[in-house]
């Protein structure tokens, strides 16, 4: 679910947004940015969310962090 959302979320802003956003010389370094921010957003999510998951956290917590991740 998580990939999904992304996809059609803040995964494609690297991609689709920045270059309408920056000139052409600041392109690629604005892209190369952003990509590898991107990155190593996923990995730490990628990282993190199964320790959440399988912790000893109440219902309503993990229930916003799902929300969370789902927001966005």
């Amino acid at each position: 679910m998580f990939v999904v959302f992304f996809a059609i979320g803040p995964g494609t802003v690297p991609w689709i947004i920045l270059p309408e956003i920056f000139a052409q010389g600041a392109r690629p370094a604005a892209t190369s940015v952003a990509v590898v921010t991107n990155w190593l957003s996923n990995f730490a999510v990628g990282l993190i969310f199964p320790l959440l998951a399988v912790s000893e956290i109440d219902f309503v917590l993990k229930s916003s962090i799902f929300f969370c991740y789902l927001g966005k």
